[in-house]
């Protein structure tokens, strides 16, 4: 037993590193995508894995999140590669001031967690300014990433999400400002509105971008889980008209484990999502649990045999599982339904 989860420490040590090298190749040409130099490349190609194993790396091992399900860690990769791509293309076509820097980091920290969302925002904000010999740009860049990704931490509204953006923008104005004495950009008053406005419009399309991220890859943010987490839900009425006693029985156990979540600083928009599915199996066979019966002498399991009546009680987990799949509810439902 010790030496299979040594050897499976070790699997996991090498995927690490090798991930570590492919997501700093891939950016390092991204970034160098319209001006090919090979000392460039190199030189980010360095910096990204100094980056990437010194902060990254670190979080990966300890988060009980990325771990959870594979489909997290390739969510962080490819989100993080697409915001490289897409800010090495807008910066090339308009310039420094229509950089979308906060979209990536944003859209992980929502999915994922603030730690990556902000080493996302490093990793973009650094190798971009790198690749421009322009320390003063990070200074501009990473400041609205870290605010932005900073005050996503644990929300459970698209408000917040707005005021993120509204507040990055603030602070991207601010800090060009700050550098204006010392730099002397020459920006129009045009050009100041489009920084400011920047991360406003940017928070704007992480909001419309968020749920299709959510349906396609089943992992949802707090948001999602919040509107999935409603009596109005179909999958949940069907569940109050077929097994009435479950669903009242859910309802409370949702309620109870919400607040005890919220005393002990858990998640608890994801703890009543998954408490309020945890018995959506039961769909398929409501008579054949208590919950559900008008009167104990309607028990149906005082006439089977109990290894009969033992495989249907625990078949409203595999039930529940596919009844998940197929109605496409949250992964970390899923993965709730059988514990």
């Amino acid at each position: 037993m010790e030496q299979r989860t040594h050897r499976s420490e070790v699997m996991l040590s090498e995927s690490f590193m090798y991930d570590g090298v492919i997501i700093a190749l891939i950016i390092s040409v991204a970034n160098n995508l319209y001006d090919l130099g090979v000392l460039d490349l190199a030189n980010e190609f360095i910096l990204i894995l100094i980056i990437w194993y010194g902060i990254i790396e670190h979080f990966i091992r300890n988060s009980n999140v990325i771990n959870f399900d594979i489909r997290y860690r390739l969510l962080f990769y490819t989100t993080l590669l697409g915001g490289a791509a897409l800010n090495t293309i807008v910066y090339k076509t308009y310039g420094i001031s229509y950089i979308p820097i906060i979209i990536a980091p944003m859209i992980i920290t929502l999915l994922v967690d603030y730690e990556f969302g902000a080493s996302a925002g490093l990793i973009l904000s650094l190798s971009t300014a790198f690749h421009h010999h322009d320390f003063f740009m990070f200074l501009h860049l990473f400041p609205q990433v870290f605010i932005s990704t900073y005050l996503l931490k644990n929300t459970k509204n698209r408000i917040q999400v707005a005021k993120a953006g509204l507040i990055s923008g603030i602070v991207s104005l601010v800090m060009i400002l700050l550098q204006e004495p010392v730099r002397h950009f020459y920006f129009s008053m045009r050009d100041y509105i489009v920084i400011f406005l920047n991360p406003i419009f940017s928070s704007i399309a992480v909001v419309g971008i968020l749920p299709y991220i959510e349906i396609t890859t089943r992992i949802y943010s707090n948001i999602g889980l919040a509107e999935i987490a409603t009596i109005n839900h179909p999958l949940l009425k069907t569940l109050s008209l077929h097994a009435p006693g479950t669903y009242q029985h859910s309802l409370r156990v949702a309620e109870l484990a919400e607040h005890a979540a919220e005393s002990i600083g858990a998640n608890s928009v994801l703890v009543r999502a998954c408490a309020l599915y945890h018995d959506i199996g039961k769909i398929r066979n409501p008579e054949f649990f208590v919950e559900n019966l008008k009167s104990p002498e309607e028990n149906p399991h005082n006439t089977l045999p109990p290894d009969v009546s033992k495989n249907i009680i625990m078949k409203h987990v595999t039930d529940g599982i596919e009844i998940a799949r197929k109605n496409r509810l949250p992964i970390q439902i899923e993965l709730a339904i059988p514990q």
